[in-house]
Parts: C-alpha cells; sequence; structure tokens
C-alpha cells in the first residue's frame, strides 16, 4: 500500500483555534475518500499557535510542524523557535528552506544548512523546503538549492553515522 501526503501551510494569521477547526475538518473530509492508499496530513503552523495547535488535533492523522526554527547561537528572529523548544511542545517536526523566508528575510543555504545540521542531530524530523527563486521555472534553482544542502549536510549526516 502507497503512502500520500497531503501538506498545508497556515500562512495567514488567524486564531488557533480556527487552525484546529480546519485540521479537524480536513481529516474529516478525507474520511469521506475510498482510499487505495495510506494518508497522512502535515501541517505547517505559524510559531505562536504551535503549542495550541499541537494540544488540540488528533495527531495519529496529522503531523504538526513548525514553519521554522532558529539557527543554533544566533539569535532567533520573528517566527522561530529554538529546537529545545520545539521537542519541550512534543512538535512532530520543523520546516527549513521556506522560499517565503529566502525571499522576504533573505536566508542563505549555509543558514538552512545549519538549521537541517541542528535538526539532524536533534532527532526531531526535519522537512527542507526548496524552490525556484528566479521565476524560471522547478528547474536550476530547486536542483541548485538540494545540491547546496546536500553538500553542506555531508559533513552532519557523517557525524551522525559515528556517533
Amino acid at each position: 500500500m502507497a503512502l500520500r501526503f497531503f501538506c498545508y501551510s497556515f500562512m495567514r494569521v488567524r486564531g488557533a483555534g480556527e487552525v484546529v477547526e480546519d485540521i479537524a475538518a480536513m481529516i474529516e473530509a478525507s474520511r469521506a475518500f475510498e482510499r487505495k492508499s495510506a494518508m497522512m496530513l502535515f501541517a505547517f503552523v505559524p510559531t505562536p499557535l504551535l503549542a495550541e495547535v499541537l494540544s488540540g488535533v488528533d495527531r495519529s492523522f496529522v503531523k504538526v510542524s513548525a514553519q521554522d526554527i532558529a539557527v543554533p547561537h544566533a539569535c532567533e528572529v520573528a517566527g522561530e523557535l529554538s529546537l529545545e523548544r520545539l521537542l519541550q511542545l512534543d512538535a512532530d517536526m520543523a520546516l527549513a528552506g521556506s522560499l517565503d523566508r529566502r525571499i522576504a528575510l533573505g536566508e542563505t543555504d549555509e543558514r538552512i544548512a545549519r538549521k537541517m545540521d541542528a535538526l539532524l542531530r536533534s532527532g526531531l524530523k526535519s522537512v527542507l523546503g526548496v524552490g525556484e527563486l528566479s521565476g524560471g521555472g522547478c528547474g536550476d534553482g530547486v536542483t541548485s538549492a538540494l545540491d547546496g544542502a546536500a553538500a553542506d549536510l555531508d559533513g552532519a549526516a557523517s557525524a551522525l553515522d559515528g556517533a
């Protein structure tokens, strides 16, 4: 049986109650489909709502993610939580490499690689976001982002293998 993933990112600032209601509605709507494969819903929740959403949804079907994490040993910026806080909240995973943050905050491949390295070392599930920055489709920009992330993470993977 194949496993299908559906991801939804809550970008518009709303209350946690509305996000929990939306997630519950998505779960209920998915039950109406005849399933030929297992399904899992991933919800990327704004940081200020994370704790309340985590406690308010059925997490057997939904995995709840922070939309970003703070780079270790650096100042946190709006929308970021430390890995320690995410682990305290019992988040399912965290996202690094959001296209929105690349554009709006000028996040670099190096900064994103530091976040992914920290995620891998923490044991928290990680999602690497890649996207096209130049507006030319999903070609060279995505390949470049993946190549850069893979190169930067080789050291982290080697260190984890040796641990």
